[in-house]
């Protein structure tokens, strides 16, 4: 008995399991009470994937002879293989017990306990093995990640990179390192971890995802896309790396091959809610509205305490007017999750679109809490000013300095402009950091002390404030909105420069604007394909192009109607644009900052809007509160241009 037993040590530590699995059971059939053979039968079962059966030979073992602590180990390796946390829990705590010097017992304890949700647990476990082993990596990467679990950063980052100095050789450890650094939205050091780790094992598929994560979070889209496309060769049944892969092309504008992706994750897992509100958002950008909503339905049937899904079906309502079921969902969003930012934000951008500034603007703050924005907010040292009592309001600032920086679109910019000297009249010295692009033309706007471009180190301030938070601070509604005549004035050297340019004026002159920044999310609601709109336009005019950069898609059409004047990159800044429109009889624009630089030069301006248009030209009027010079052209129940501009080239035959 004694050889074969001997024999069948031997086929298993050479990792013949099947002949020893087999001489361990004829040992057992003529002496069922064989201890070593019941324990490592159990064994390589465990070995083998037959965990069921390894408890039960095991716990036989230990039955017959209960104080073995290498029994009740791997009894709990098996248990914990099976998802018997607990059990297994008990079964490593005998064995440090029964040998207090065991690290491994300790470091699989507290992978059970931290498995179970117990992370205090798990961290003293795991402080346990390095105290019985101090140079033991695995048990300071484990404590890194449970210490990561309760926000403890500091701590969780030195276990991690304790465990790559005592083995550097890991992936897990780098990959772990990389993960808390995400955490923290430290993403380019995040990046060097996964970048290790995948130099170490190319098929870390953690890796290459969360890589793709962090490559997005930093703009780097293609980048993001290579890493998602990695990762579907390595696992081409991943639902969530083709879904991530689809929310790269739609940052790309890429739709209609995001919806594939989005499809083919459906396909592999289909009751996955967030999968359907991605594929919502590319069905957005192609501008199908209704089958949006459908996706999202789908999102909420599945999950229905889905806040962010709720958002979005509030914004998804509202771009097909229906804007009490809007507030519903975005109520319902901020319901579920009182922090989801978007959807407060969102509901703040339905209330100004419907003229309700007085409650719009204390929502708009919001923004400020959506990553990628709230960083920028972070930036700024001094305390934030929003005509706050504490400050001593309005009053307050009289004798202070105050930093008012720009944010979001040139649009923006130029709007809001306006408030800068109600800021001054309060008493304080304004410093203006804005754009470069913008520097020439806004370096003449009343009450502003200093200009500062943005990227510069701006001089020291008592207070700042984001310029589209100043209509809070100065409590502004429909009836109080400042300077709705011209604020801004074009350059008078620059003026008659384009003036000698243009040369003599033989009939009226009109400036054309039919597109904007190709990477606006809204871009394709608001642009016109310029061959649409010369199609119905009146010839008798001096047409002159506005825009600085035309599509592939409009250059045909352009040099088709050499009639047309276009200018490009001589248009060098806005100070060259504003001399133009200031030459203009009329500007004929969609939305884009052209629009707001017309209004705000206080030239006759014609703007074209699509059916929900962006928030600041309100609803049903075609006029505007914002500019008094401005004449509104909006779609009506449809969404196509073409009625639109049939208005316009009937008002044009009265001009």
């Amino acid at each position: 008995m004694n050889r074969k037993f001997q024999a069948a040590l031997a086929f298993h530590q050479r990792g013949e399991l099947d002949r020893a699995a087999q001489l361990y059971q004829e040992i057992l059939q003529s002496e069922p009470g064989h201890v070593d053979s019941l324990h490592l039968f159990g064994v390589v079962a465990s070995q083998l994937g037959n965990h069921p059966l390894a408890v039960e030979f095991i716990g036989r073992a230990i039955k017959l002879q209960t104080d073995n602590p290498h029994f009740h180990f791997n009894l709990g390796v098996s248990q914990e293989e099976l998802g018997h946390l607990r059990e297994a829990v008990d079964s490593f705590s005998m064995v440090t017990s029964l040998d207090g010097g065991n690290a491994d017992a300790y470091l699989n304890c507290g992978n059970c306990l931290h498995r179970l949700g117990d992370v205090v647990g798990a961290v003293e476990a795991f402080r346990q093995a390095i105290l019985v082993r101090p140079a033991y990596a695995p048990a300071y990467s484990n404590l890194g990640n449970a210490l990561q679990d309760i926000a403890r950063w500091d701590e969780s980052i030195e276990c991690h990179r304790r465990a790559i100095e005592l083995d550097p050789s890991v992936a897990s450890f780098h990959f772990n390192l990389g993960n808390v650094l995400n955490a923290i939205h430290q993403y380019p050091a995040a990046l060097e971890s996964y970048e290790y780790a995948l130099r170490l094992q190319s098929d870390h598929a953690g890796a290459l995802g969360n890589q793709g994560g962090a490559l997005m979070e930093l703009g780097l889209v293609d980048e993001a896309r290579t890493s998602y496309e990695r990762l579907i060769v390595l696992q081409p049944n991943d639902a969530k790396a083709h879904s991530n892969l689809g929310n790269t092309l739609v940052a790309q504008r890429r739709f209609k091959e995001a919806i594939q992706c989005f499809e083919r994750a459906i396909n592999i897992s289909p009751a996955d809610p967030q999968v359907y509100m991605n594929w919502a958002n590319a069905l957005v950008g192609i501008g199908n509205i209704n089958a949006a909503v459908d996706c999202l339905n789908q999102a909420i049937a599945i999950s229905p305490g889905y806040a962010e899904a709720s958002s979005n079906m509030g914004s998804a309502l509202k771009a097909l007017s229906k804007f009490a079921e809007a507030i519903e969902h975005f109520d319902r969003a901020i319901h579920l999750d009182p922090a989801l930012a978007e959807a407060h934000w969102n509901k703040s951008l339905l209330f100004l679109l419907m003229g309700d500034l007085e409650r719009a603007w204390v929502l708009y703050e919001w923004r400020w809490k959506i990553p990628g924005l709230m960083r920028n907010l972070a930036d700024f040292p001094q305390p934030l000013w929003l005509g706050q009592s504490e400050f001593g309001g309005l009053e307050g600032l009289a004798g202070k300095t105050i930093l008012v920086h720009s944010e979001q679109g040139l649009g923006d910019t130029l709007q809001f402009a306006r408030y800068l000297p109600l800021v001054a009249d309060c008493g304080a010295r304004v410093i203006f950091e804005l754009p470069a692009v913008l520097l020439g033309l806004l370096r003449g706007l009343n009450g502003v002390s200093e200009f500062v471009v943005k990227g510069q180190v701006p001089p020291p301030a008592d207070f700042h404030c984001p310029l589209l938070s100043l209509p809070l601070a100065f409590k502004t509604t429909l009836e109080s909105i400042p300077s709705p005549g011209p604020y801004l004035k074009a350059d008078a050297l620059k003026v008659k420069q384009w003036s000698e340019r243009l040369g003599l004026k033989s009939r009226p002159r009109i400036g054309l604007v039919w597109s904007g920044n190709a990477q606006h999310k809204n871009d394709h609601n608001r642009s016109i394909p310029l061959e649409l709109l010369l199609s119905q336009l009146p010839e008798r005019f001096d047409w002159v192009s506005l825009q600085r950069e035309v599509r592939d898609a409009d250059r045909q059409a352009l040099e088709l109607h050499p009639s047309i004047r276009h200018f490009g990159t001589e248009l060098a800044d806005f100070t060259d644009t504003a001399a133009l429109c200031e030459l203009m009889d009329l500007v004929i624009s969609v939305d884009t900052s052209v629009a707001h630089l017309s209004g705000a030069l206080g030239r006759p301006t014609w703007v074209l809007l699509p059916n929900v248009p962006d928030w600041r030209w309100l609803l049903d009027r075609d006029d505007s509160p914002w500019y008094s010079c401005l004449k509104l052209y909006r779609q009506r129940e449809t969404s196509e241009w073409g009625p639109v501009i049939v208005r316009v080239a009937r008002a044009l035959s009265q001009f």
